[in-house]
């Protein structure tokens, strides 16, 4: 699906593709010292001039990057539930509700982002289950390479194990109270005057420094669709409330807890904290599957079912219903040969 996507000219996607096919022209010298050299996260944009370069489709990379974002969220899966006999019935469930917090707009059009995440994901995979840490901050160096807001976990990776749970408990409730009564406006100056020295970046703290979800495009029925698509989150906070005493041995409740943190320190930019609630959504899911094995949750979880699965529906149905049937429903997909064949470039993407 991310090989045949095609993005609007308003979406990250297009860009990219514009991107790719700049790449093909320019000199190693104007790469690094034109564009590379202009940015602290470079590695998704060092991909794609590789790709220009070898003459290999951007598609491809596109294909690579959502299969291995896709693998890393039924890899945590499978490590969750590797221990465990279920019947088909449950494995049905517990397969729902981590399929239904991927992103299609994550996917198919914020692929950096996501790319990152991954990285963030597996690296604290690798602190709290497996006890190692060289490898966890080398991720992070990683995926900071790849989408510069990921150094907000930097706390998060250092505190991972060293943090006692009752702090943790008390950090994650005390940004959660600060955040509920903090004036909005105070928060916002204090990221107006922010300037990072790098043009790129400056100018994306004044995008994302707005604590409103209105814009110019912005109807009432989109602002009430974006905030039943974040109704999981609020109901997340009411299940750690009730079970974070009783629960406190399990893993998934401290990478919760730990991957709320951005969220929650960022919670008044919803353009910022919509992005770190990703993570979060699946880490839930699959603390709400490994509660399951000692606790019946079987509401919670057919409840989460349809709180998850406003996200995609809203997805495909209302922000992007012009680019899946531009990109699926197409006669030319009808053969493995047509679509392998099928080449898209920037003159392709939808108005």
């Amino acid at each position: 699906m991310a090989y045949l996507f095609i993005p609007s000219l308003s979406m990250d996607g297009a860009l990219r593709y514009s991107l790719y096919e700049s790449f093909k022209y320019y000199t190693i010298d104007q790469f690094l010292y034109g564009y590379l050299f202009h940015r602290a996260d470079f590695l998704f944009y060092l991909l794609i001039f590789l790709f220009a370069k070898v003459g290999i489709k951007f598609q491809i990379l596109l294909f690579l990057i959502a299969t291995f974002n896709t693998w890393v969220s039924f890899f945590l899966f499978y490590k969750i539930l590797k221990n465990r006999l279920l019947n088909n019935k449950t494995y049905i469930r517990f397969f729902l509700l981590v399929f239904l917090t991927i992103s299609f707009q994550f996917l198919f059009s914020g692929v950096r982002n996501l790319f990152a995440f991954s990285f963030i994901l597996l690296g604290l995979y690798q602190i709290l289950y497996l006890n190692k840490f060289f490898v966890p901050y080398l991720l992070l160096v990683l995926c900071t390479f790849i989408h510069f807001s990921m150094i907000a976990y930097l706390p998060v990776f250092l505190l991972a194990k060293k943090l006692n749970y009752r702090i943790l408990v008390i950090i994650f409730f005390s940004l959660l109270l600060t955040s509920a009564i903090m004036p909005k406006d105070f928060v916002q100056k204090l990221f107006t005057n922010v300037e990072t020295g790098y043009e790129t970046y400056d100018s994306k703290i004044q995008a994302y420094s707005s604590t409103t979800l209105r814009n110019e495009k912005t109807t009432d029925a989109t602002l009430l669709a974006k905030q039943l698509m974040k109704l999981w989150w609020i109901f997340a906070i009411v299940y750690i409330v009730l079970n974070i005493k009783s629960r406190k041995r399990l893993i998934e409740y401290r990478a919760f807890l730990l991957l709320s943190i951005p969220v929650l320190f960022f919670i008044f930019f919803p353009g910022i904290s919509g992005r770190y609630l990703y993570p979060l959504r699946l880490m839930f899911a699959l603390l709400l599957i490994n509660d399951s094995a000692t606790k019946n949750n079987i509401i919670w979880q057919y409840l989460f079912i349809v709180l998850f699965a406003l996200s995609p529906l809203y997805e495909v149905f209302w922000l992007m219903p012009e680019n899946f049937v531009q990109s699926y429903f197409r006669f030319d997909n009808i053969t493995l040969f047509h679509i392998l064949e099928k080449t898209y470039t920037y003159r392709d993407m939808l108005p």
